[in-house]
């Protein structure tokens, strides 16, 4: 009997049994029982299990649970409990100074030191002159113009 049956339908389905195990029809119906037995089987099965029907259908039911179970949304997890600061973990930490950086000369006087290079002026150790904006060298005084 399942969650649906009701009384009426369980007792009409003992009657079909009780008939098929009353009367010799092999192989459908093979006779176990006879007229007495099957009154005294009914008899019981009225003043007991369908007396009771409600209880033994109660009782036989499977029932299904639910559980629900909470999650907090887009999976943020709660923090544990933390440590009390007698059993913290200890920690050393080094300080250390980064290494200094090599120094960089200087890019225009070495800008000049090549253009010296490729004139091949200064390479003797002498003096530049100053150049004016044409090209030429602008004299220091010892010149026939000035």
């Amino acid at each position: 009997v399942d969650a649906s049956t009701d009384m009426n339908t369980a007792f009409e389905k003992f009657k079909k049994l009780m008939l098929a195990h009353a009367v010799e029809r092999s192989p459908h119906a093979v006779l176990i029982f006879s007229v007495e037995d099957v009154e005294k089987l009914t008899e019981f099965m009225l003043n007991s299990y369908f007396r009771h029907f409600k209880l033994y259908k109660f009782i036989f039911t499977t029932k299904e649970q639910v559980t629900l179970e909470q999650q907090l949304p887009h999976g943020v997890e709660v923090p544990g409990v933390s440590r009390a600061l007698d059993n913290a973990l200890t920690q050393s930490v080094t300080y250390t100074q980064p290494p200094e950086p090599p120094e960089v000369e200087d890019p225009t006087a070495m800008e000049e030191e090549a253009a010296r290079d490729s004139r091949g002026e200064g390479a003797a150790g002498e003096e530049d002159a100053p150049v004016d904006n044409a090209g030429a060298e602008v004299g220091l005084g010892n010149s026939p113009d000035e």
